[in-house]
């Protein structure tokens, strides 16, 4: 695919110089087997492979069509480790799966973490995207109010057991309910609750966009 400067700055958590990015994208055209020497391009390759991934996502969907959109199946066993040659952490990796497949509903990332993407869009003004009651079994219960357009990641251990008690706000669905209650057992980065809706309202390359993908970065640090 063909990158742009748009594309590639609305997922970087700085404000970019279009000469630079331009510049960058013709590099990695050039040389796309070389890898990030500085944090700004690390920045820059995680953006680029979002937009490849979502690419991928819309290419896919062109040629099945009158069927429903589900969620993207990609071969794990390269994804992940090609991911991971461009991340800091399994959090950055899952990062980049989240933007670019944006998968709904309740989805796996094998190894990585259990999400949770319930589908819909909040107007602007609502406090509460999400009321989550989180059960260990070993200690109280806790209950937490998720605001709209934010990620909650509940780094739990591996192989940890838990119940989610999920009530959605009215104009969110998960499996086309209003509210869930899950026992499950944690993968590698924990549970991640993705409040954004979906389809995600995709950030412009502005400056309350750039804040915005500050937040989510800054929970998947």
């Amino acid at each position: 695919m063909e990158l742009k400067f748009e594309s590639v700055a609305r997922w970087l958590p700085f404000n970019p110089d279009p000469l630079m990015v331009e510049n960058w994208i013709g590099n990695r055209t050039l040389y796309p087997e070389l890898l990030p020497q500085t944090e700004e391009e690390l920045y820059l390759e995680q953006a680029a492979m979002r937009e490849e991934l979502r690419e991928q996502v819309l290419t896919g969907a062109s040629q099945i069509k009158g069927k429903p959109a589900e969620n993207p199946a990609p071969n794990w066993e390269r994804l992940i480790p090609k991911l991971r040659r461009i991340a800091r952490s399994d959090n950055e990796v899952l990062g980049i799966i989240l933007d670019g497949l944006e998968p709904k509903d309740i989805f796996s990332v094998p190894g990585l973490a259990l999400v949770i993407a319930p589908v819909g869009m909040i107007p602007p003004g609502t406090a509460v995207a999400a009321e989550v009651i989180v059960d260990l079994g070993l200690t109280e219960k806790q209950k937490m109010l998720i605001p709209p357009d934010d990620i909650l990641l509940l780094p739990l251990p591996r192989n940890q057991k838990a119940k989610l008690k999920i009530k959605l706000n009215r104009d969110l669905r998960l499996n086309k309910k209003g509210g869930l209650t899950l026992e499950l057992e944690s993968e590698g980065c924990g549970v991640l609750l993705d409040l954004r809706g979906r389809p995600i309202n995709l950030p412009l390359a502005d400056g309350y966009s750039r804040e915005r993908v500050k937040k989510w970065r800054g929970v998947l640090n």
